[in-house]
């Protein structure tokens, strides 16, 4: 693999006070007579003047900061100790992470530049091989997701893509916000009930038998409307063309132990 030099223009002798270490990249232009014989080594993909923002995962190892004169690079100031992770993004949201080592002496080694596959903390994205992701995409967590240059989708989202089929991607704000979720949901009313298969697909227009309660009502029959919702009340035709099975206005569950909620004509 073809290689790219990033220099280290050194200051400083001890960690004790920090140590100023500004990185720069071969395309900067930058002769290499100018530095010291220390140099770190990373893949191809590193371009530094195309960076516009930087980001230390540990600052208690190190700082970070784009420099632009009087020649782009990034300036890395080690702190302590240890290995922490640089993330590199520019203004399309493509980032490069680059794993930094800070010796005792406060002397930097790194290995080869990762194109970043994650979330990205500047502007809340999500990357794949630093690039936006875009459609479904299975995070690092296993939760699957829906993007739009990056960005995830959220609440109810159509897929025409695959026969107009309805999903549900979390609403809420929370450690799950925009993952796809499967089973049995509550629309923010409280009173619409919602049924999605393992793979995230709504349910509609058939009986759903569950041997498990529900989070609003017991194991059994329940009929999902052309909309998907949970039918309330009233009659639905049966799993049997012909019979009609009458359901509890309560939560919708249908009672098949009961005689009386049969019946083999339209009673509305």
């Amino acid at each position: 693999m073809k290689k790219k030099l990033i220099y280290l223009l050194l200051a400083g002798s001890c960690l004790g006070t920090s140590l100023t270490t500004t990185v720069y990249a071969e395309d900067s232009q930058v002769q290499e007579d100018n530095f010291s014989s220390q140099d770190l080594t990373v893949s191809d993909g590193l371009s530094v003047r195309d960076y516009t923002s930087v980001e230390v995962v540990d600052p208690s190892i190190a700082s970070a900061e784009i420099i632009a004169a009087p020649y782009r690079g990034i300036k890395i100031t080690s702190l302590a100790a240890g290995t922490t992770e640089v993330r590199i993004l520019n203004d399309q949201g493509h980032v490069d992470r680059l794993f930094v080592t800070v010796e005792e002496d406060g002397s930097l080694k790194a290995g080869d530049a990762i194109l970043w596959t994650g979330w990205n903390s500047f502007d809340d994205t999500y990357n794949v091989n630093g690039e936006p992701a875009n459609g479904w995409t299975k995070s690092e967590t296993g939760g699957w997701y829906y993007f739009v240059n990056g960005v995830r989708k959220t609440g109810w989202f159509q897929d025409m893509e695959d026969n107009g089929n309805w999903y549900y991607l979390e609403e809420d704000k929370g450690s799950s916000w925009g993952e796809m979720q499967t089973g049995w949901i509550t629309d923010s009313t409280g009173w619409k009930h919602y049924y999605l298969d393992t793979n995230g697909r709504m349910r509609h227009s058939q009986w759903i038998h569950t041997t498990e309660n529900t989070p609003y009502g017991p194991a059994g029959y329940y009929y999902l409307t052309d909309d998907g919702a949970v039918q309330m009340n009233g009659w639905a035709e049966s799993v049997t063309p012909g019979i009609y099975w009458y359901i509890r206005p309560t939560d919708g569950w249908f009672n098949i132990d009961d005689p009386n909620c049969w019946s083999t004509a339209k009673l509305w």
